[in-house]
């Protein structure tokens, strides 16, 4: 009897722990926050300039109950063709690689010549993706706001880079201050 009281017990112990609430800034994605079961979730979005086509905001997602805050940048566009609306987010803690990646796109890459078909790509962990790609003697430097969607395409050029680096600058001041 005593055994089969340990085992119901052990058994207790082992399914209450997998019910456990998760620590909102353990996901891997913001994208699976809003999937996240037990947690009582408020967001915040504070406007960002526009960069070209792009409209940023910045997210602040709170789990109210453990008194626990995150921060992205969401990301968004709408096909002038389609009128269908992408979307996705750069992760508070890749926010920083994202931005030295676009001013090394800007800064390093579009001024050189190659003298072989080049291409460099960054990709966040919500499926927002840009790079650049040389050939032809010439740059092609493009924005995917959703991975997987060839209509979310966007050319972009040293102007319009300059832009969403500015503005995913202020996304992350905002994060900062906001998630202390």
């Amino acid at each position: 009897m005593k055994k089969i009281l340990f085992v119901f017990i052990a058994t207790l112990c082992c399914v209450g722990t997998s019910f456990a609430q998760k620590d909102i800034s353990t996901y891997e994605s913001v994208g699976n926050i809003v999937y996240a079961k037990g947690t009582f979730l408020i967001w915040e979005f504070y406007n960002l300039p526009k960069a070209g086509n792009i409209t940023c905001k910045t997210a602040i997602i709170a789990d109210a109950l453990a008194d626990k805050k995150i921060g992205a940048v969401q990301i968004s566009y709408t096909n002038p063709n389609s009128g269908e609306k992408f979307m996705s987010y750069v992760h508070g803690n890749e926010i920083d690689n994202c931005i030295q990646s676009l001013i090394y796109i800007k800064d390093k890459l579009l001024p050189s010549r190659p003298t072989v078909r080049t291409e460099a790509e960054y990709t966040s962990k919500d499926s927002f993706r840009f790079g650049t790609i040389y050939s032809n003697n010439k740059w092609d430097t493009y924005v995917y706001v959703s991975e997987i969607e060839d209509d979310s395409y966007i050319r972009m050029n040293s102007t319009s880079i300059a832009s969403l680096i500015s503005t995913l600058q202020k996304g992350k001041t905002i994060i900062e201050e906001k998630t202390k």
